[in-house]
């Protein structure tokens, strides 16, 4: 199993923390959204469930061909500007989530630039304060690495 050799800083703890706060507040937008679309879907469906009860109703009542014909004729206007409607409802629910997830992300953002510069501010600080033995150290233990024998396996 694998371990951190090093504690996670607060730097770290910071810049963690605040991803995960961006994240869920963009999963919780896109899920309002996706929310809306399957409430229109579930309205719009009942709805032309109960349009073609309808017209089933007043064909089947019909006396003669003509009419029949005349009453599913009717129907074709409604029915495209319900279309039109329902389309319409999409594109302001996708616009709508769209504006929400730019607005999460001009409050986001911000901070989780300053929490990563804050991250590589302490890995560089920490690389510099450990200096040249260290790193000569690391370089050695590479180089033993390489050099000893492999088993046949």
């Amino acid at each position: 199993m694998l371990g951190f050799q090093q504690p996670i800083t607060p730097a770290l703890q910071d810049f963690m923390n605040a991803q995960y706060a961006m994240l869920n507040d963009f999963s919780r937008q896109a899920f309002q959204g996706a929310w809306k679309l399957n409430e229109l879907h579930t309205r719009i469906a009942k709805s032309a469930w109960d349009e073609s009860l309808k017209s089933v109703r007043q064909v089947a009542v019909s006396r003669d061909p003509y009419e029949a014909v005349s009453i599913v004729a009717a129907q074709a206007q409604p029915a495209a500007e319900r279309v039109r409607h329902y389309q319409q409802e999409i594109v302001n629910i996708v616009a709508d989530t769209q504006v929400a997830l730019a607005k999460t992300a001009e409050v986001h953002v911000p901070n989780a630039g300053r929490t990563a510069s804050a991250v590589v501010e302490g890995v560089a600080r920490a690389e510099k304060e450990a200096g040249p033995a260290a790193r000569q150290k690391a370089a050695e233990g590479a180089a033993k690495a390489q050099a000893a024998p492999k088993q046949p396996g």
